[in-house]
Order: structure tokens, then sequence, then C-alpha cells
């Protein structure tokens, strides 16, 4: 947050400012300017570099090698995948139809290869999973966010859910603002030798 007081005489201003960190309490940068009263803008500018300055941060757009950098890190931020995180209570309709639909595929190969160790040795258990799925249906990521205390079961989850897929692409309407789906679920390994998800 930034601070400060200014002193003026006559046409003249000087500005003194501070950066302060709220959360740690401490100061990240100062600056002091000087200037005319008419040149305000200018002054505002000075302390904005001042603090550039003492951060290491990159100059603000102005000179021509600032401006291609700002260019080529905005074409670069737009060519980043569009990612979407969805929980079991997906509201939207175009979200909720295709994650059903994901979730009882997931069940059904689940429940025809449910993981023998976790069978004989009578494991039971709950972990909530992440899977990333890309627009074409592919897996971009599993990744066991709470285990189930179990790691067989942590690791049949996630094998499982690799054995399903692939998952089918992503229809227009999801595809239009989604490059990656990130659905996260609890799977519950019940007694009866069942997988569900919540």
């Amino acid at each position: 947050m930034p601070t400060g007081s200014f002193q003026r005489s006559g046409p003249h201003l000087r500005i003194t400012a501070r950066l302060i960190d709220l959360a740690q309490g401490e100061a990240l940068a100062d600056a002091k300017v000087d200037g005319r009263l008419e040149d305000v803008f200018a002054l505002q500018d000075g302390i904005v570099r001042a603090f550039a300055r003492e951060l290491n941060l990159t100059p603000a757009a102005g000179t021509g090698r600032a401006a291609a950098r700002e260019t080529k890190d905005l074409d670069a931020y737009q060519k980043r995948p569009k990612r979407r995180f969805i929980g079991a209570r997906a509201e939207e309709y175009r979200f909720a139809r295709y994650v059903e639909d994901w979730r009882l595929k997931v069940e059904r190969i689940g429940n025809l290869n449910y993981p023998e160790a976790a069978r004989s040795q009578k494991l039971y258990g709950s972990l909530l999973l992440t899977t990333g799925i890309r627009a074409d249906g592919s897996i971009e990521s599993i990744v066991v966010e709470r285990s189930s205390g179990k790691r067989v079961l942590d690791l049949a989850a996630a094998h499982i859910v690799q054995m399903a897929g692939p998952y089918s692409p992503f229809p227009p309407d999801i595809r239009r603002d989604t490059d990656i789906l990130y659905i996260t679920r609890t799977w519950t390994f019940a007694p009866g030798d069942s997988l569900t998800s919540q």
C-alpha cells in the first residue's frame, strides 16, 4: 500500500512516498521526487519508476524495448491454456452434464477393475482427487489432494482414472472458453467392494 506526503512552496512540489507491505508491516520501497505543480502526473510517474527501481521491476511501457516486451508478455499470456475448476456441485448445465458422464465412466471402470489388494486386505476409505482433462479428452494431470491414509487406495484411484481415459472431447459450449477442465471429487472405496464418488 502506498503512503506519503507532499510539501508545496509556490509552484514547486515535493512528494515523499513509501510502499508498505501490509501483511508483513514493513516498508518495501521509498521515493522522493521534486517538480512543478503543473507536472503532477509526471511526478506520480517518477514515484512509480522509483518504486520499480527499488523493487527491481521492469520499467513501464514508454521505451520501444519495454513496449515490445509488454506486447510479447501479453501474447504469451493470451496463449496460455484457459483452465476451469469444477467441484462435485457443477452448477452450469454444460459442465454438470460433462462431469456427470465422466463420473459414471470412472465409477464403471473402477467397479469392473476393483483393486485386488484393497479387496483382499479389506481396505476402505475416501480420498479427494483432482483430474485435469484437456479439450480433446486426454488426461493432463491426476493429483491426490487429500489422501485416504492408505497408499493402496490412493494409487488405485489414480490408476482407475487413468484407465478410464481418454474421455469424451469437450462439446463446443465448453471448448469455447476452456482448454483444461479440472474436476475435483471425493472417491470412496466402500464395504462390498464398490467405488463411488460424491
